[in-house]
């Protein structure tokens, strides 16, 4: 089977590079949106119909938003698309739930809805012990 790494809709493009590693595994999906974003059903049901084409079998979401700044400081709205925590993007108790998520439906692979860097990756493999990949989303313009 060839894999599909890409799936556009009218404004958006979703992309898994590694979708290959996707095929027959069970997968939860997971991110970090800011209160600002309105569309993210919309982007959980993209990525969950994404991963189906690749026969995976999606056993699981969890979504961790980022409300709003409660920073004196000006400038707090600008963190609003930050991670929440440098070492594994999500909060630490909300990284700890995908952890237990991921050990209850037997998750095979993570596919996070953002750019990880690999620390963030290794991170969140200990955590989970699942293979982490990202599913980048972008403008399609």
């Amino acid at each position: 089977m060839l894999a599909q790494t890409q799936l556009k809709t009218s404004d958006t493009i979703y992309e898994i590079n590694e979708a290959k590693k996707i095929i027959n595994q069970r997968c939860l999906i997971a991110g970090l949106f800011s209160m600002k974003e309105k569309n993210i059903e919309t982007h959980l049901a993209s990525v969950e119909l994404l991963i189906e084409k690749n026969d995976g079998i999606v056993v699981g979401k969890l979504v961790q938003r980022r409300g709003v700044s409660r920073a004196k400081k000006i400038g707090g709205m600008k963190k609003l698309d930050k991670p929440m925590n440098s070492a594994t993007y999500l909060g630490r108790g909300k990284a700890n739930e995908l952890g237990r998520l991921s050990k209850e439906t037997e998750t095979q692979i993570i596919v996070f809805l953002h750019k990880l860097s690999e620390g963030q990756k290794r991170n969140l493999s200990k955590i989970t012990n699942c293979q982490i990949i990202e599913c980048e989303i972008t403008a399609n313009n």
